[in-house]
This record gives structure tokens, sequence and C-alpha cells, in this order.
């Protein structure tokens, strides 16, 4: 049986669904959690949208329906999966398992990868420090993209980018970003602070789907 990365959080949900995830406490949304603790659909060999990312992917306050992923998956008549991690600090490098074990699917699937945080850094199995270190961070996330480059050569994928703080990233890399988002702002939400809202998911997918048409 394959190994997957998944916060100790997510995992303790597996197969639950639950009202309120993380720093959503607004009763309104339900959360469903599939085997693995992922908030997403099982997997299953069918062509499928696939979602790296943090919270922004995994849907943080928003309805399942309204995740960029979703949409994109239904309106491109593909299955959905979402491996995102949610609310719970992790860096880049944590996805790389869970990237691993679905480029072995057989699948013509469409990966959506989204990068974020550069300088969060794991340093335990429980503990993500953000040090701070710029040209740390850089030479990092080059690493990490290099790998992802080469785990998804053969495979038809899209990459974002969002970031509260302003990295000078390599030209060879930010011209590959299919969206570069400097800020976590939304202007549908009331306090116009973060990107978890509607507004960006529907701006992604419509992004995403021009790509595709």
């Amino acid at each position: 049986m394959e190994n997957w990365f998944v916060s100790n959080t997510m995992g303790s949900l597996a197969g639950q669904e639950v009202i309120n995830f993380g720093y959503d406490q607004s009763n309104n949304i339900t959360y469903k959690f599939n085997s693995l603790g992922f908030r997403s659909p099982e997997q299953y060999n069918r062509d499928s949208v696939i979602v790296i990312g943090n919270s922004i992917s995994f849907g943080i306050g928003i309805a399942e329906a309204d995740i960029y992923g979703y949409q994109v998956a239904k309106q491109a008549g593909l299955g959905y999966i979402n491996c995102s991690l949610g609310c719970y600090f992790h860096e880049n490098y944590d996805h790389l398992l869970n990237l691993k074990n679905l480029t072995k699917r057989t699948t013509n699937d469409l990966f959506l990868i989204q990068f974020n945080n550069l300088d969060r850094q794991r340093i335990g199995s429980e503990k993500v420090i953000s040090p701070g270190n710029k040209i740390q961070a850089v030479n990092k996330f080059i690493d990490y993209f290099t790998q992802v480059e080469q785990l998804l050569w053969n495979k038809q994928k899209f990459y974002f980018y969002w970031d509260n703080v302003d990295h000078i990233l390599p030209p060879e890399i930010k011209n590959k970003l299919l969206i570069h988002n400097k800020f976590h702002l939304d202007a549908s939400l009331p306090n116009n602070t973060d990107t978890f809202g509607i507004k960006s998911h529907l701006t992604i997918s419509k992004v995403v789907l021009s790509k595709l048409a």
C-alpha cells in the first residue's frame, strides 16, 4: 500500500464529515474527507483534474463545488482529485511524496500545482518554521520546482504561485507560472485580506479553462 503525506489533523478526519475546519469556524461549510484524509473524492481510474496546493486549493471557507479544481473538472468533464493540505503548517516539499504516487497513474490527468510560502521549512514531523531567509527560500523553491518538473515531464499541468512575501524568482520559472499572485487579496471577502474567497476560485477556473479551450 502506498504511503501518503497528510497532516495529522486531516488524517484524523479520514472518512468523516465535519462542520468547520481549522480557522474556518463559520458553521457554514461541511468538509468531507476521503479515506486518506484529503478533502477529495476517492481516487479512481478515470482522467482527472489533480490539485496540489495549500489552504487556497483545499478550499478553506468555501463549499467543495466552489473550489477552482472542482469547477475545472466539472466544466472539462473530468474526475476530481484534491490532495491539497489545508490550514496547518506545511511546506512545498511535503507534496513530493503525493506527487510521486499520483504520477504513477496511467490516466490522462491534468495537474494544477499551487506553490506558496517559499520561506517555510520543516524541522520536524509536527513543526514548520519561517526563518525569513529570502535567498535560501528561493534556492529551495528552485530545487522543489525542478523536482516537480521532472515528475510531471509528460503530464499536462499548470502552475500557480501565491505568497505574501515578494520573492524574486528566476525568469525561466516565473514564465511558467500561469498565475503569479504576490498578495493574499480577494475583493469578495469583507476584510479584503485573503485569497480564500469564491472570487479567486472563479478567476482561477476561468483562466485554466481558457487555456484548455
